[in-house]
């Protein structure tokens, strides 16, 4: 028999990202922009900034945009 799962609410949606799920969605595709890196082959790790998403969204959003091209590559 299974436990049942609990799910937690957001507690802070509409404070440090948008409460709108559709909204979040746009805001995190439109960060994840991919762009040409002399780096991204070599990366192995990537530290981001994990502060509310007004604060730093942009800056993650364009480290794991660097990334893209490769995500499907393990070495």
């Amino acid at each position: 028999m299974r436990a049942a799962v609990e799910v937690r609410l957001p507690c802070v949606a509409g404070l440090f990202y948008p409460d709108s799920p559709e909204r979040l969605a746009a805001e995190v595709s439109r960060w994840l922009v991919s762009g040409e890196s002399r780096f991204a082959e070599r990366v192995r790790a990537l530290v981001v900034p994990h502060a509310g998403y007004a604060y730093s969204g942009a800056t993650a959003g364009r480290g794991y945009g660097l990334l893209a091209e490769g995500r499907d590559v393990v070495r």
